[in-house]
């Protein structure tokens, strides 16, 4: 199973340095529900819940070094 430490540390370090300093508020993850019907859990959501966001920490490359197209879309 592929360590995910890193990243998990990313996010954190986005959505409580990054994020709140951009927007002016606190954020934290949290599950929300969508108009469609169903669940997100997403990775930044404001205290208001005005903001949801996703903070992707995926590289840009591909496992054999190419750019990948498809993840940057």
């Amino acid at each position: 199973m592929a360590n995910t430490r890193v990243q998990v540390e990313v996010e954190n370090w986005v959505r409580d340095k990054c994020i709140r300093r951009q927007f002016g508020t606190e954020f934290e993850g949290k599950r929300v529900r969508l108009t469609s019907g169903g669940f997100y859990d997403a990775d930044a959501v404001s205290k208001d819940g005005r903001i949801v966001a996703a903070i992707a920490t995926g590289s840009a490359r591909t496992s054999g070094g190419r750019l990948g197209v498809g993840k940057m879309l």
